[in-house]
């Protein structure tokens, strides 16, 4: 059981690492998009849909279909929340120039959250594996 706690968090924090690469990953595709392509917002997330395994697709999904207030991650912080419904919120309100910027100004967040997640990833991951490994050892230990 304690190996199954420690199992939890790691891909709980591989997971985190991994929302914040996705969805820098859109940001690009998005900023591509609005340079060059000039497709309708729904029809690159429902491309870039199909190129993500994180909890992203789900924020995707609510977003598309309008429920995007009512979405919860337990990956994420409530700011982290916060800002990333901010940033599905401010898509598509503004002329090319200014959404490039704003685009621009959400990725150099993201990468920061995602540097901080990989970060702890890195440090955490493998440790709560072996902490969880030994917890479980000591509550067998306990219980013979």
């Amino acid at each position: 059981m304690g190996c199954l706690v420690g199992v939890y968090f790691y891909k709980r924090y591989k997971a985190r690492c991994q929302f914040f690469v996705d969805i820098v990953g859109l940001i690009d595709a998005l900023m591509i998009d609005v340079r060059y392509k000039q497709e309708g917002l729904p029809s690159i997330l429902r491309d870039y849909q199909t190129a993500i395994k994180s909890e992203l697709l789900k924020t995707i999904s609510d977003y598309l279909a309008g429920r995007l207030e009512n979405t919860k991650h337990t990956i994420l912080t409530k700011q982290e929340m916060h800002k990333v419904k901010q940033f599905f919120l401010s898509l598509g309100r503004l002329d090319s120039d200014t959404q490039l910027l704003v685009l621009e100004g959400y990725k150099q967040e993201f990468v920061v959250l995602c540097s901080v997640a990989k970060e702890k990833f890195s440090k955490y991951g493998g440790t709560a594996i072996k902490l969880g490994f030994l917890l479980g050892m000591g509550v067998g230990i306990l219980f013979l």
